[in-house]
Order: C-alpha cells, then structure tokens, then sequence
C-alpha cells in the first residue's frame, strides 16, 4: 500500500484520485439491507459514534500554547464552521482559555463529538483477499466482497479519502490553517485510526448528511467475490439480483482453499 498522507490542504482531487488504488473492495454480510443496497444502487453511512473502535476519529487539535493564541485560532475555527456560541458556552470556553492545555483537551474532545453527530462514513479496503476482514466484516467468509472500480465521474470517487494509522493521536496545529483550509482538519480526524487497524488498508467515502442510505454510480460496482463459506442458494440469489437491478459488466468470483497453504485461491463462479 502506499501511504496517502491526509495532511496537507493543498492535496487537491486531481492529486488525490491519482493516489487512489484501482479499485475498492466492500466486506459485506449477507442479509436483507445488502440486497437492498444492491438492488437500490445505495450504501449505508455510519456516524463514528457506532463503529467497533472507541478510538475511532480521533485527534489532539491544538489551538495554541497560551491563552491569546487559543483565543484567536478558536475564533478563526468558530467562523470557519459557522458556529454560533450561545453565551452560556462562551463563559465555559472563557474561563478554559485561560488554561491552554485544558482548552485543547476539551476543543479536541468537542469537535470529535461533533463529527460523530454530522458525518457519515462507508469503509472499503484496498484488498480483498485479507483473512482477518473476510472473517470480520464478511460473515466468517460466509458474506461477499463488494468490488468498487476508481471513477473521476463517479459519486463514490469524489467522497474518498485514505485512512492514516497512528501510535497516538495525531496533533493537528489549527494556526497552520487558514478559514478557508479548516475543512482540511475534519478530514484528518474523520479519518485517523489508530496503528492496530493497519492491516485494512481503509479508504473512506464520506458525507456531511450523518447516517443514511446514499446513492451510488450503478457503473462503479465491477465485481463480487464470494466467500469460502457462501452458500450456493445466496450466491445464486445475489447473481440473479444483480443480473436485473441495471449493472453490467459485472465480474464474479468465489474462493477456494489451496491445498496445504493458509491462502485462499479465487476462480471464476459461475452459478450451478
């Protein structure tokens, strides 16, 4: 993998979508909502106070090391969001601005909480064929792998953004950005993760409408790979579903064992 570092304003979408791998593969389970995302051309968005990692979005905004500079960078963020203070929570930031460390603690603690309310993410990999994800996200290998192709033109493409992993919270100066930059900040810490998770090789497509089903280009999906454990009858059921929901030039695969190796082979499936 090679490693988008999400840290720069001036990392514009043509340089971004240069740095995006080919395709991106959506572990997925089986079930009545799967059918329906597939049917609908839609995915769910989760807000990050419901993913399976408390640590999940989180990072250390530093808005200065004493009280004029924590007064004047937090005036920036606040117009840069257009974020309206009611005057009881002036006092609180007031009587915080006089401790820095204490005021990022709570500024870093505040905005997470905010992006958990307001934006939504889908989670895709830049693999499919990662043991670990296959018995994580895709039913023990009983689910599917949703395979997702990079389009400058597509709805999914222009809402990517990588994953970065770290052993502690990133630091995120807010003076190094200008009102017009802050977006940036949002972005790194939607999308920070700690080191653990390393191994998924995580692209996020995100939205500003929280939770929710979202549309997709039905011209993005170029594939579905079963699993090891898929039973025949739903891997029928999604062949069919997709043969008549307005896809096409869909590639399908299934695994296999490979005798005598912890790797798992992937051949072409063609429905019995």
């Amino acid at each position: 993998m090679k490693k988008v570092e999400l840290n720069s304003y001036d990392l514009s979408d043509e340089d971004l979508y240069l740095l995006m791998p080919d395709y991106f593969y959506k572990y997925s389970t089986i079930n009545n909502n799967l059918k329906d995302s597939i049917a609908n051309g839609r995915l769910w968005y989760n807000t990050s106070s419901n993913f399976n990692d408390p640590f999940d979005c989180r990072a250390y905004l530093n808005f200065g090391s004493t009280e004029k500079e924590c007064r004047k960078n937090f005036d920036k963020f606040n117009r840069a969001f257009n974020n309206d203070l009611p005057e009881i929570n002036k006092k609180v930031w007031n009587h915080l601005l006089k401790k820095p460390n204490d005021f990022n603690l709570m500024n870093s603690y505040s905005a997470a909480n905010n992006i958990e309310k307001s934006i939504g993410v889908t989670c895709f990999s830049e693999n499919y064929n990662n043991t670990l994800m296959w018995s994580h996200y895709a039913d023990s290998h009983k689910g599917l792998v949703l395979e997702f192709k990079k389009d400058i033109n597509g709805s999914l493409s222009r809402k990517m953004l990588p994953v970065n992993y770290f052993e502690n919270y990133p630091i995120i100066n807010v003076s190094d950005y200008t009102e017009e930059q802050m977006i940036s900040i949002v972005y790194q810490v939607i999308c920070a993760k700690g080191i653990d998770w390393e191994y998924e090789n995580e692209w996020r497509a995100i939205t500003a409408n929280g939770s929710g089903l979202e549309e997709f280009d039905k011209s993005e999906l170029s594939g579905v790979i079963f699993g090891l454990n898929t039973e025949e009858n739903h891997k029928k059921e999604i062949f069919d579903l997709i043969q008549k929901s307005g896809y096409s030039k869909i590639t399908f695969k299934e695994a296999e064992f490979q005798s005598r190796k912890f790797v798992v082979n992937y051949k072409k499936y063609k429905p019995k």
